[in-house]
Formats: structure tokens, sequence, C-alpha cells
């Protein structure tokens, strides 16, 4: 048997897959206002999906058919066994405050509707008390769902794929989490009028059209825009003769030389140059 990577072919399907998730976006979608400078970009000067994007859009794709199968109803060409889970149906799509809209799900619970966000993530689940911060950006998605559906209560739905890394000892299974999640009404009411802020805004800027317009955009969550990455060129290490060990303490006769290391920001994200995010937050650029 000989196996050979046809490199042709890949670019042949990727191409395709390209073009049927390139889908031109009209009015203002919740989604565009969770990161509103990027979306703007996105919509001024498009750019072909890379290769990460359309995976993303593709694992996406394939979480549709978990959200189908618990409402019942059939995606696909392979048709799925019908399960029913009492009040919980599909999110439909609404608008409110020219603002479009549509959770996965939207769960009766006996006393109110609450609309449901599934996500899938690469990472373990937060620890106890720590889930505000670990799941930061589901969250403001789910607010803003809850926001405009009128409903102090929300449910997010967490699939960590599983996973392992080359230097560990252990691998972790495939799992679910499920959240219930209580907002306040005062919280509701600040993110309606941020989402209103946050729209009027991103058509300001769309009506002018040009490249600047978009820094009077709120930025987006940081880890969107890139990283610092450091390269040691030297490390630590003691000056006396024939110790290579490093020194955490004071050790008298073994003076440390500090560690030489530049760094360099790495732009994640594709209008990195022409949103210019390192202008309001200077950590989101080279040192």
């Amino acid at each position: 048997m000989k196996i050979t990577r046809n490199t042709e072919k890949e670019q042949i399907l990727l191409a395709a897959l390209r073009e049927s998730f390139d889908e031109p976006r009209t009015g203002v979608h919740l989604s565009d206002l969770m990161s509103v400078r990027s979306s703007f970009y996105g919509r001024i000067m498009p750019l072909p999906l890379t290769e990460t994007q359309i995976g993303y859009f593709a694992s996406g794709r394939a979480l549709e058919d978990v959200v189908a199968r618990l409402v019942g109803i059939e995606v696909g060409a392979v048709p799925a066994k019908r399960v029913s889970v009492p009040g919980l149906v599909a999110g439909e799509g609404r608008e409110r405050f020219g603002i479009s809209y549509r959770p996965d799900f939207r769960w009766h619970d006996g006393f109110r509707e609450v609309p449901v966000e599934f996500k899938s993530r690469r990472a373990e689940f937060a620890e106890p008390g720590t889930e505000a911060q670990k799941y930061s950006h589901y969250l403001d998605q789910l607010r803003g769902y809850c926001a405009l559906d009128d409903a102090t209560k929300g449910g997010l739905y967490l699939f960590d794929i599983g996973g392992g890394c080359p230097t560990c000892f252990y691998t972790r299974e495939p799992s679910f989490a499920y959240y219930d999640v209580m907002y306040l009404p005062d919280e509701l009411e600040f993110t309606r009028q941020e989402l209103q802020r946050r729209r009027d805004m991103f058509l300001t800027a769309l009506a002018d059209g040009t490249a600047m317009a978009g820094w009077a955009l709120p930025l987006c969550e940081a880890w969107k825009c890139g990283k610092n990455k450091k390269t040691v060129v030297t490390k630590a290490q003691c000056s006396a003769e024939g110790c290579d060990v490093t020194h955490r303490k004071p050790k008298a006769g073994h003076e440390m030389a500090p560690e030489v290391a530049t760094w360099e920001y790495v732009p994640r994200c594709p209008y990195y140059s022409f949103s210019r995010p390192e202008l309001v937050d200077r950590t989101r650029g080279s040192r």
C-alpha cells in the first residue's frame, strides 16, 4: 500500500467549502455587535475565508446536528432519530430594536421562556466560581439574547471536544456541561442600551464606509486581535564557572545573568492593520 497526500485535491475541496460558506450579510445581527469593529471591516472589505475560518464554520455546522437531534428536526442527508425534550425548541429568529438574533434553543421551563446558547470548546470546563471569567465571551452573547428576549434567566450548554497534549500524561474525554445563568433586570437594561448604542455606531460607520470610520468603534476582545510572542535570545544563567543551575534565590559566588528576550506582537485578526487597535490599547501592538 502506498499513501500520498494530494494537495491539489485539498485545494479544490477547500475552494468549494470556501464558496459554500461565503454568504454575504445584511442588516445588523447580535453577533455583529459582539465584535463590532471586526464586523465593520468584514463588511466594507470582505476577505476570502482562511482555512482556519473554514474549519471553524465546518465544526459549527457539525454542532447543528446536535441541535437538530435535541429538538426533533432533520438537517442534512441522513435523517436522525427523533427525540423529544419537554419544552425544548429550536431558537427561532427574531428582531428587536433593528437587531436580528437567534439563540440555538429556547427552553420553556413551565414558568418562562429561556434562551439557550450551545458552544463547543477545546479546553476544560471552568472550576466552580471562575465561570464568569472563563466563559466571558459566551456569557456576553447569552446576555444579549436574554436582554432582547426580556428573559432574566438563560442557559449555557457547553461541549468540550476533549483532547490532550504531546507532553501531558492525560487525555480529556469529550463531555458536556449545562449552566443556568441568572441576570438582574438592571443588567439586562444596561445591555439593551449598550446594544442600541453599538447598533447606531455600526450603522454610522457603515454609512461612512472608510477604513478610518472603524476607529470610532469599540475594540473587540483582546484575544481576537492577536498575541504577544516572546523569543528568548539568551537564557538566564549563572556566571560562576561550571555552574548551569538557574538559581531562584541569591547564592554566594553565584551571580545570575538575566534573561535576554524580545517581544513581537503577532496579529490574529485579518483586519488588524486597518483597525489599529494599538492606538487605543498599547498592549495590542509591538513593545
